[in-house]
């Protein structure tokens, strides 16, 4: 579990947006997370960590994991080729 205050508020994009269960995170409050969605604020700009961390990410220089995530989560791969266009 990571510690981060928020810079903005923001309010998470789900079917409880608008509703009286939405997740909302108000700017200047210290919230504790999971260390994926601390991370996930963080790099989008709208965080920062409160305890003093960083965000852990790659070394330089190392190769791109395959298994590399987006900011919308891990990297779809298909597990049947792709059909090629009719001639």
């Amino acid at each position: 579990m990571r510690r981060v205050r928020f810079n903005v508020t923001r309010v998470v994009e789900d079917a409880r947006k608008g509703t009286q269960d939405e997740e909302r995170y108000e700017a200047g409050r210290v919230y504790e997370l999971n260390d994926a969605s601390a991370a996930r604020w963080v790099n989008r700009g709208v965080a920062e960590y409160a305890d003093g961390g960083t965000v852990p990410g790659p070394q330089p220089g190392a190769p791109a994991s395959p298994d590399a995530q987006t900011s919308r989560g891990p990297v779809a791969r298909s597990a049947k080729p792709r059909a090629k266009p009719a001639v």
